[in-house]
């Protein structure tokens, strides 16, 4: 069941069929995408109306496929996600809650092949992301329009695992040692390090707070310590 949880109690509001993968809420309004038998629907709730499917997949997807749509972001009133079709596999979508308004924003891998995305981050209105390959691995933003733009290639995942964080209007990518800031332009993208021998090496453990990023690291020669950075 979809619950509703405020001060008076809770009460259920729609009985999912199959298992929900994502939710998103934008103002009042909750998106949430659930599959069943390999069928995938999003749907839509607002505070004065009923639970609304927007778009249901007829093509069965998989179990890799349909565990590749997940939510990516918001963009102003838009939510992107990652839907499935049969012609173009696993890509992004962008719905404004209605189904006349839900589509694939871009087909960022050709033919039926599904695009792997992780590590998404919504900065300035564009959504910077992880593309994956068998072949190779790059730092990519779109915006709502579907142009994308390369911001970064990166090495293999068996050389460097990443982990990324939201940071006011930039994000921070940690790839192994290297620590990149990026505004979801290629010209806004740099590297944060404490000179050019102490890279700045990056733990999961993290938290944000007025603009600032704190986590556990390193530098070279030091052991893990409480460190703070504004992404410069």
């Amino acid at each position: 069941w979809l619950v509703s949880v405020n001060e008076e109690g809770s009460a259920p509001l729609h009985e999912l069929e199959g298992r929900l993968l994502w939710t998103r809420a934008v103002g009042e309004t909750v998106y949430f995408m659930a599959v069943a038998h390999n069928n995938a629907k999003l749907f839509r709730y607002a505070p004065d109306s009923a639970v609304e499917l927007i778009r249901e997949s007829t093509e069965s997807c998989g179990p890799l496929a349909c565990g590749y749509q997940r939510n990516t972001g918001q963009i102003g009133e838009q939510v992107m996600f990652v839907g499935y079709s049969a012609d173009h596999g696993a890509e992004l979508w962008l719905t404004d809650g209605t189904s006349n308004g839900t589509s694939m924003l871009r087909e960022i891998d050709n033919g039926t092949s599904d695009t792997r995305i992780s590590e998404e981050l919504v900065v300035n209105d564009r959504l910077a992301f992880l593309k994956e390959t068998f072949l190779e691995r790059q730092l990519v933003s779109i915006d709502r329009d579907g142009l994308i733009t390369h911001l970064a290639d990166l090495p293999p995942s068996s050389v460097a695992a990443i982990d990324s964080f939201s940071l006011g209007s930039s994000a921070l990518f940690s790839i192994g040692t290297e620590v990149l800031r990026k505004n979801g332009t290629p010209e806004g993208t740099t590297q944060v390090s404490l000179g050019p021998d102490q890279p700045l090496e990056l733990a999961v453990q993290s938290a944000t707070a007025n603009g600032r990023l704190f986590f556990e690291g390193s530098s070279s020669g030091t052991s893990k310590e409480p460190w703070v950075t504004d992404g410069t």
